[in-house]
């Protein structure tokens, strides 16, 4: 599967990613601003997949989070991005679980 990155550049282009020069590092404006490493092959993935539920699927950036503790597992743990019902983001919806683009459906 190949990464559709037109979705990552339209997300730029109307601002809820935002990138430093070079590249390396992404920004989600989002529910709330989140920052990470553009040179992990999975982050990537992550950017591809926001750009889609923003752009092509409609849902409201207020109502995503990125990088959301998941309650009741290992400390620690973290859902990649969580699209919630409400403006307040109380009421979770639907949960993404990215992996880098080379990892195989069994790992």
């Amino acid at each position: 599967m190949s990464l559709d990155m037109t979705l990552v550049n339209q997300a730029e282009q109307r601002g809820y990613l935002i990138f430093n020069e070079d590249h390396t590092k992404v920004t989600y404006r989002c529910g709330r601003i989140y920052s990470d490493d553009y040179t992990n092959p999975e982050e990537k993935v992550r950017a591809a997949i926001y750009g889609w539920l923003i752009i092509e699927k409609g849902y409201p950036a207020n109502r995503i989070e990125v990088e959301v503790p998941v309650p009741r597992r290992t400390p620690g743990d973290r859902a990649n991005i969580v699209v919630f019902f409400d403006d307040a983001r109380d009421d979770p919806y639907l949960v993404v679980e990215v992996a880098a683009n080379s990892v195989s459906t069994t790992e």
